[in-house]
């Protein structure tokens, strides 16, 4: 007959510093770090004991007193399994003076800490990596303000200093003929020229040569014959889509391919005429080196994707593009602007590889400017029917004078032949009627005349009151101008402190969402790891009812300490 185990259980009643829970949890390298750690806080070591249950409760020698600070325990039937199990002390309870009663809780997480895996799981929350380049756009459900603060703004210009006019013209204004009038091989009757502009208040040099400023151009369209009755649109543009290099000092203008000729026969500065406009021309006005680098050094990098951070580009008259930093690849980014000129001139700006696009696509990624400042134009037909009466009247009024003058001396000499022939026949009555005669003809020509003038002004004042027509309305230049609205402007946009400092201390706490379905990663950063499951999979040689335990745990999300400091959030807990 078997001779039977003789009592050999070891119980440690345990007082940890730092309270561990299903919730909060702290891991370690191999079992016998994990042994040795908790015998630094063993409280009162009991041998020889009786066979321990797993079941809710462990009797011990002595007074409740003695026990009150404990909160941890573990056992080990040595002569059964060897094994320890840990356990929570939810409860001492007092049976008498000389004996205890401990209420437990098997701790899972501890207890079978080597014992299990985790599986390729539905990731809910987690610490996740904090580069960059990670991209993790998932929701979080958290407020994070309705208001944004712009931390920074970098204004891009083709050439500082310069604006261009684009003039529609139906006739040639030099010797020079275009040498293909189409746009994108679709011909066009119409002239095109370009016309270098220098900003108020600044002075630059075009291939050597000194543009007139806004002022002094429209003066010149204005008052010179050259541009009479032949202008169809004047629009003023900050870009134009053609090679500008160089600073305020010395900008050269290149064309694509033969597309600009230069012109020097209007004398009003450099001109350029336009050969062939096709929709693909582009320049690339600025490169940002670093995406990020003008956002707050945020701890946790989620801060730096949309909708907490983005980037918006604008013109300053009403377009304007989000782009989203996460989605442009890499960490630097060009922008690009396309387009053509022309009687209704736009251009399309947009980031270079945004979000992968093609060519084509990024036009559906682009903002779209087509709000150019123009420069009123009299309608043709206007300028015609005004000139048309204006000679009407001129030949009206000369003839009416002549007409006065024709009258009044026929008149006259009428008269004086039959005051003559009274004074030869001494007939008193013939003379009276001559004088008569003269007179009468003299008032009636100064009255036709003077009724032909009051006719004309009429016809003037109703020609004043005609409503103005005009081909183009015009743009507000000078407000752009005054303003110093030109090119692009770049800015980095954020919540605001208030938001970020609280959003930042939740993701510090508690990971990011992620919902992603991959194999968990409990030990990515250096002080502790938040990961939250939904129905994990976890594998290993664990009793069922303790691995539905475990499995409860990770799916209400438990924080993973990997030192001593359990439940001390400040750490700064950067990735391993």
């Amino acid at each position: 007959m078997p001779l039977p185990y003789l009592p050999d259980t070891t119980v440690d009643l345990i007082s940890l510093p730092r309270e561990l829970s299903t919730s909060i949890q702290r891991d370690f390298a191999s079992e016998e770090a994990q042994s040795a750690w908790f015998a630094n806080y063993v409280h009162t070591h009991i041998i020889d004991l009786a066979y321990q249950r797993e079941d809710d409760l462990i009797i011990v020698p002595g007074n409740a007193e003695t026990y009150y600070d404990v909160n941890y325990a573990r056992y080990n039937n040595v002569n059964y399994r060897d094994k320890w199990i840990y356990a929570f002390v939810d409860r001492v309870e007092y049976i008498d003076d000389d004996t205890t009663a401990l209420h437990f809780t098997i701790d899972v997480f501890q207890t079978f800490m080597f014992q299990y895996t985790l599986g390729a799981s539905y990731i809910v929350r987690s610490h996740m990596t904090q580069s960059t380049s990670y991209i993790n756009t998932v929701p979080e459900g958290l407020h994070y303000g309705d208001v944004y603060r712009c931390v920074h703004q970098a204004h891009v210009q083709q050439a500082q200093g310069v604006r261009w006019a684009i003039i529609t013209s139906t006739v040639s204004y030099t010797t020079a003929e275009p040498a293909d009038r189409a746009v994108s091989g679709i011909p066009d009757g119409l002239y095109y020229y370009l016309f270098a502009l220098n900003e108020q208040g600044k002075s630059i040099q075009l291939n050597n040569n000194t543009p007139p400023d806004l002022d002094e151009f429209l003066y010149a369209i204005q008052h010179s014959s050259t541009f009479t009755n032949t202008v169809v649109s004047v629009n003023v543009l900050s870009m134009i889509p053609f090679a500008v290099s160089g600073t305020s000092a010395g900008v050269t203008v290149n064309g694509a391919g033969s597309n600009l000729t230069l012109q020097s026969e209007l004398g009003e500065g450099q001109i350029f005429l336009l050969n062939s406009m096709t929709t693909n021309q582009y320049f690339n006005i600025t490169t940002v080196s670093n995406k990020y680098a003008h956002f707050p050094d945020y701890e946790e990098t989620k801060l730096l994707r949309y909708p907490y951070s983005f980037i918006k580009i604008t013109n300053q008259k009403g377009g304007e593009m989000i782009v989203r930093p996460e989605y442009i690849n890499g960490s630097s980014f060009t922008l690009r602007v396309i387009g053509c000129v022309g009687m209704n001139p736009k251009t399309a700006s947009f980031v270079v590889d945004y979000l992968d696009a093609s060519e084509f696509n990024n036009l559906q990624l682009a903002l779209i400017d087509d709000n150019v400042s123009d420069v009123p134009v009299l309608n043709d037909y206007m300028a015609s029917f005004i000139q048309s009466n204006k000679n009407a009247l001129q030949n009206k009024e000369k003839w009416a004078g002549i007409n006065r003058d024709v009258t009044a001396y026929t008149g006259l000499i009428s008269g004086a032949v039959n005051m003559g022939t009274g004074l030869l026949t001494a007939n008193p009555m013939q003379i009276v009627q001559g004088i008569d005669q003269g007179f009468n003809s003299s008032v009636s020509a100064v009255k036709n005349y003077q009724q032909t003038i009051e006719t004309m002004n009429a016809q003037l004042k109703d020609i004043d009151n005609i409503p103005p027509n005009i081909r183009q309305m015009g743009g507000n230049n000078y407000f752009e101008l005054n303003n110093d609205i030109t090119g692009l402007y770049i800015q980095w946009w954020t919540i605001t402190p208030e938001n970020a400092d609280r959003l930042s201390d939740y993701f510090h706490m508690y990971g990011v969402k992620c919902n992603d379905l991959s194999v968990p990663n409990t030990t990515s950063r250096r002080d502790f790891n938040y990961i939250q499951l939904l129905q994990p999979y976890i594998y290993g040689e664990i009793p069922k009812q303790f691995m539905d335990q475990l499995i409860t745990q990770y799916e209400a999300g438990i924080t993973i300490f990997h030192n001593d400091n359990i439940g001390d959030y400040s750490q700064s807990n950067p990735e391993n």
